[in-house]
């Protein structure tokens, strides 16, 4: 099975933001996650905020972290030293033992493994 991309997308309602991440799969299934917690997970294991369960995905993949004014993205998840098979924003390859954080924008978008990974805005 090969994966898409994931998508943020934020809305700001009075002083409480909310935002979602939409993930779209190569088979043309697209989830929408309303970002409601500080920390939200995701990764192929069930214990995950998010589970995206697809062989592209670690079992504990990234983080998205809200700090009260902006989301984060975090790779590799916390948790775990690396993962399989990394990441690609913005057309930048990010590997799996990379440490990687970015603040993320509205309608910002990368993609799980490579860019024919699962896309994520």
């Amino acid at each position: 099975m090969s994966v898409s991309a994931y998508n943020l997308d934020r809305t700001q309602q009075a002083q409480h933001p909310t935002a979602s991440l939409e993930g779209s799969m190569n088979n043309g299934v697209t989830t929408r996650h309303t970002l409601t917690r500080p920390v939200t997970s995701a990764g192929r294991d069930k214990s995950n905020d998010i589970c995206i369960d697809a062989p592209v995905i670690s079992a504990f993949h990234f983080q998205i972290v809200y700090d009260g004014d902006q989301y984060m993205l975090i790779h590799p998840h916390p948790s775990r030293q690396e993962t399989t098979n990394g990441l690609l924003y913005q057309n930048r390859h990010i590997n799996g033992k990379e440490s990687f954080r970015q603040i993320l924008s509205h309608g910002d978008t990368f993609r799980i493994g490579n860019e024919k990974g699962i896309q994520v805005t």
